[in-house]
């Protein structure tokens, strides 16, 4: 067994960035619940059973205590309101405590009955969390998988951050931030001399020059555009999770760079989660393109990778891209097909060497930090304004990949914000699914703030539309053929706008379903246990008519009692 794999190294830890030395600054997208719950426990809102059951026991119409204070009847409190009815409150919310705990309980034995079933083809790791409650459910979730592309969420949310970070720590001149081989650069006021950014720091319009030794082999389209092409961040963010495209995702990595990103996800408790490796470093380090790692191919050459601590694992990722800078796409290409030979030929002795290279030398991650992310960018937590929580959450709803995933099972006007992954072996998917709207608004109201959300179009712009129909697309550059055209989003003004949450307000679910070990013909099988725990946690906290109109009545006693 390879030895685990910590990446909690204190020698490579980033500097620190003054973006993450406090919490992000609440804003109105914050729950309006007087009471925050956290996301990973599941919390204890219910009085113990013994107490529970003397209050089902005792009668409403008994006196109050003499330490209450009944409210006054008054428009401030909507209605009448007596003794009975706050013990009735009370009595009601510690009945919906363990209603709330009793489904995630029963989710947590459906998840692991499905985790067992499977068992034998795959490994299976998952995390739900109920946003408007925080119960949770987990099987395997502080486990380590292999990302895949689902480490392009962390890119996203940290080009996010630095679009719109207030702070001046993202300048051209930062003597503690390590040097990393960067695209070229340019924005409206001229050329990024610096090693990231310019006075000005990132925007959406931000020019994006693509070489050829920053083109990578996958999924996408962007390896197909000639050298010199220029492309905005906002085209690479929206290829990025659109298509999953691997080139546009390291030009995102090199222009945001890595102690944002691993500054973002340490911030935010994410430990287990490492997203130190751009997509082509990881090709090349798969192929064999690496002066450093001499092992035979196979368990020992992934052994040896995970031995390695993150700074070492950095310093020979590095060395292995400035070594390849001359292997084009077509070499790798012609690489990748050579493997795939061999590995046809020694089958299953050879899907597995395979395997074991894919998943060792890739970014990592647990499904208990993706979803605490996910979490986090819902509660307005993860990034420090409105407009780059919209600007996440717009660009996951954008997603055309991973139809047979988590909104296979769902109901088709379901609008999944999600991101998937696949590699040898490895199928991935983490999401928010928007739950039915609950019979009353009062649970809406009090869960999402979705009218102090920003405004985005209705209906994302066509990943095929022209490049020349963006407003935001000033500049001069190369024509595009019509087989591999940027998508381009237009601007929301003077449009019927909503927030792509704003169709699902009942509140959301998070899930993350990380699959791994899987062989070429259970394939199909580790997307249906990802519909499958999908489906379950949508039934769970969005199918249970019993349990919203539960919901409903508590939120009505809270909003008509004071806090």
């Amino acid at each position: 067994m390879a030895p685990s794999r910590s990446f909690d190294d204190r020698a490579a830890s980033p500097p620190p960035c003054r973006c993450f030395t406090s919490p992000p600054p609440a804003h109105s997208l914050r729950s309006t619940s007087a009471h925050p719950l956290p996301v990973h426990s599941a919390p204890d809102l219910h009085p113990p059973a013994r107490h529970f059951s003397v209050w089902s026991k005792r009668r409403l119409s008994a006196a109050p205590p003499a330490s209450a204070e009944v409210p006054r009847e008054g428009p401030s409190h909507g209605g009448p309101a007596t003794g009975d009815g706050n013990r009735r409150a009370a009595w009601h919310e510690s009945n919906v405590a363990r209603s709330l705990a009793t489904n995630a309980r029963r989710l947590q034995r459906q998840l692991r009955r499905l985790a067992v079933c499977h068992g034998r083809h795959l490994n299976l790791g998952v995390a739900v969390v109920h946003l408007p409650s925080g119960q949770s459910a987990n099987v395997r979730a502080a486990r380590q998988f292999p990302l895949a592309s689902v480490a392009k969420l962390p890119l996203l949310f940290a080009a996010a951050h630095a679009i719109h970070c207030p702070c001046p720590c993202h300048s051209a001149h930062r003597p503690h931030t390590p040097a990393l081989p960067l695209a070229s650069c340019t924005s409206g006021s001229g050329s990024i001399t610096g090693d990231f950014l310019s006075s000005r720091g990132l925007t959406l319009s931000t020019v994006l020059q693509v070489r050829e030794e920053d083109k990578c082999i996958g999924s996408g389209v962007m390896w197909s555009l000639p050298s010199g092409t220029a492309v905005t961040l906002h085209q690479c963010l929206s290829l990025m999770n659109c298509v999953s495209d691997n080139t546009a995702a390291d030009l995102v990595f090199k222009a945001v760079g890595w102690p944002c990103v691993s500054g973002l996800l340490h911030s935010h408790g994410a430990r287990d989660t490492s997203v130190h490796l751009t997509q082509r470093q990881a090709y090349l380090l798969a192929l064999g393109l690496c002066s450093d790692l001499r092992e035979p191919y196979g368990r020992a050459r992934a052994e040896s990778w995970q031995g390695l601590s993150l700074a070492q694992q950095r310093r020979v990722a590095g060395r292995a891209e400035g070594e390849s800078r001359a292997v084009s796409v077509g070499d790798m290409r012609a690489l990748e097909e050579a493997s795939l030979h061999v590995q046809r030929a020694q089958g299953d002795k050879g899907y597995r060497n395979d395997y074991r290279i894919a998943a060792a030398m890739d970014n990592q991650g647990s499904p208990a930090d993706m979803a605490h992310l996910l979490s986090a960018l819902c509660s307005a937590r993860l990034l420090p304004s409105p407009p780059a929580t919209g600007l996440c959450l717009h660009t996951m709803a954008m997603q055309e990949y991973g139809r047979r995933r988590l909104p296979f099972y769902l109901p088709p006007s379901t609008p999944v914000l999600h991101k998937t992954g696949s590699i040898l072996g490895i199928v991935n998917a983490a999401g928010i699914i928007p739950l039915p709207r609950p019979p009353s608004p009062l649970l809406a109201h009090r869960t999402h703030s979705v009218k102090h959300l920003p405004l985005l179009p209705t209906q994302p712009a066509s990943p095929h539309s022209s490049v020349s129909s963006s407003p935001s697309t000033s500049f001069t550059a190369p024509p595009l053929s019509p087989s591999s055209r940027l998508p381009a989003i237009e601007h929301a003004e003077g449009r019927d706008c909503m927030h792509p949450l704003a169709v699902g307000e009942g509140g959301a679910v998070v899930v993350a379903a990380f699959v791994d070990g899987v062989w070429r013909q259970h394939e199909r099988e580790a997307e249906y246990v990802i519909a499958r725990a999908s489906k379950l946690a949508y039934d769970t906290w969005g199918g249970n008519r019993r349990l919203r109109r539960m919901l409903s009545a508590r939120e009505r006693r809270r909003w008509l009692l004071p806090e």
